[in-house]
C-alpha cells in the first residue's frame, strides 16, 4: 500500500476496503497472482475454521469486485474441492496437464506424455529395490555402521520374510508404490 500513500488508506482497513477505495480514487485496478492458492488445505496444523476464513477472505478480496482485473491461481486441486456453493464460483479452471487447449504451451504433448510416460517407467524400474537387494543391504557393513546392528538385523529379517511369503520388492513406501505403477505399466 506504500505506492498509495496519497490515497489516505486506513493501516486497520481489510484490504478489501483499502483496494476498493484505490479504485474509487484512482481507477486502477489489480491483477491478483496466487500460486499454490490451495497450500493451507494440504498443511495439518492449519484448522478447519482456518481454511473456511481462508476461503471468506478469497471471497471477499475477490468476487465481484471492481478493482479486479484479473486473478491467476495455481494449485494441486480445483476450487470447487473447496468452495462450497457460490464463495468462488467466479472462476473458469483449467486443468494444464489434461487441455488439449494449452497442452502444446506446458509440455503435454501425447508424444510428450509417452516419452515421459517411459522416462518414469524405466526410472522407477531401476530405483525400486528389489527383496535380494535388500536382504545383502542390509546384511552389509554400510547398513550397520548407518542404522546400528539390531536395525540392520530387524531389516534383514523382515526382508528375508518378504522373501520366503514370495515378494519379490521391498515394501516401504516408495518400493510398494513404485511396484503398484509397475504392475500396472502395460494398462497405462
Amino acid at each position: 500500500m506504500a505506492a498509495y500513500t496519497d490515497c489516505g488508506i486506513d493501516s486497520e482497513a481489510a484490504v478489501w476496503d483499502a483496494m476498493q477505495k484505490i479504485y474509487e480514487l484512482t481507477e486502477q485496478k489489480f491483477l491478483f497472482i496466487l500460486d499454490e492458492w490451495d497450500a493451507v488445505f494440504h498443511m495439518p496444523f492449519i484448522s478447519g475454521d482456518d481454511r473456511g476464513e481462508f476461503l471468506l477472505f478469497l471471497k471477499w478480496m475477490l468476487k465481484d469486485q471492481p478493482y479486479v482485473e484479473f486473478a491467476y491461481m495455481t494449485g494441486v486441486l480445483p476450487i470447487a474441492k473447496y468452495s462450497s456453493g457460490s464463495e468462488l464460483n467466479m472462476f473458469v479452471e483449467y486443468d494444464m496437464a489434461g487441455s488439449e487447449k494449452f497442452s502444446e504451451y506446458f509440455g503435454f504433448t501425447n508424444a510428450d506424455e509417452a516419452e515421459k510416460f517411459q522416462k518414469l517407467i524405466a526410472e522407477l524400474e531401476m530405483d525400486i529395490m528389489p527383496v535380494d537387494g535388500l536382504i545383502a543391504f542390509a546384511g552389509s557393513e554400510d547398513c550397520i555402521r548407518v542404522f546400528g546392528a539390531q536395525a540392520a538385523e530387524n531389516v534383514k529379517n523382515h526382508a528375508q520374510q518378504l522373501k520366503d511369503s514370495g515378494e519379490k520388492y521391498c515394501d516401504c513406501p516408495a518400493c510398494a508404490a513404485a511396484a503398484a505403477i509397475l504392475e500396472k505399466k502395460d494398462l497405462l
